[in-house]
């Protein structure tokens, strides 16, 4: 089972696989993203679980402020748009 939800304008992917849910961040850097393994867990987490790990990480969407959430979005659509 795979399920994939966009959590504060970020793809967070949860992959369940023989009884292990694997959460998955996608990592953006200046040029570049790609898909990172954040945790393991026994069960589906909870919504509150999801936010509550994706705020911990540093350089996530959800740790920004939201003045840095806007340059981010800003740089996206400028590369988006050449």
């Amino acid at each position: 089972m795979q399920l994939q939800q966009l959590s504060l304008a970020r793809a967070c992917r949860i992959v369940s696989k023989a009884g292990v849910v694997q959460v998955f961040v996608q990592e953006i850097r200046a040029n570049s993203s790609r898909m990172v393994l954040v945790q393991q867990f026994e069960k589906l987490p909870s919504y509150f679980d999801l936010e509550r790990l994706l705020q911990g990480r540093p350089g996530s969407v959800a740790s920004m402020s939201l003045f840095e959430r806007m340059q981010s979005e800003i740089a996206f659509n400028a590369e988006s748009l050449r």
